[in-house]
């Protein structure tokens, strides 16, 4: 299965994937709750968030499938703040102990699964500066979340994403 986070309008979303995908979770970025820094998803109610929402389950989601794709606009290096909300949302998906990897300490996994992290940023200013700080951002993810493969791509605007997807 594969989740799908983004920060596209509907009818972008249905131009850009392909039609009848049924392994495909779709989790759309409209929410407007913050994480509040709780950390009740570590200790009180592990991999959950408390806010009873659409993203209330998102860290076992992520803790489950075979490829994480997010789709974003690149934003001063990072992601969009609607998928911004969404990653820090699912914090969850890790452990508040830690381990040393590549000679730095990140949260130990919550999960076994390593899943594939695939991002795809869009944007037509982005320059090479803001691409490298992306990049480095995705590094980062896939260190947290121990992924098998990774990769952030860059595309001038979300419409030429239906030739990659």
């Amino acid at each position: 299965m594969k989740l799908i986070i983004h920060d596209l309008d509907q009818d972008t979303l249905s131009r850009v994937l392909l039609p009848g995908a049924e392994d495909r979770v779709v989790q759309a970025t409209t929410g407007k709750r913050h994480c509040i820094g709780c950390f009740e998803c570590w200790t009180k109610h592990p991999g959950e968030c408390i806010f009873q929402d659409r993203y209330h389950g998102l860290p076992a989601i992520m803790g489950h499938v075979e490829e994480i794709l997010i789709i974003s606009r690149l934003w001063y290096g990072s992601y969009s703040p609607e998928v911004k909300l969404l990653m820090d949302r699912s914090i969850g998906v890790v452990q508040p102990d830690f381990v040393e990897r590549e000679g730095r300490m990140h949260h130990k996994l919550r999960y076994t699964n390593q899943p594939k992290l695939t991002v795809w940023f869009y944007d037509d200013q982005g320059d090479i500066e803001e691409q490298t700080l992306a990049r480095d951002l995705v590094r980062r993810n896939m260190l947290n979340f121990t992924t098998a493969e990774w990769s952030a791509n860059f595309v001038g605007s979300a419409q030429e994403l239906a030739g990659v997807l």
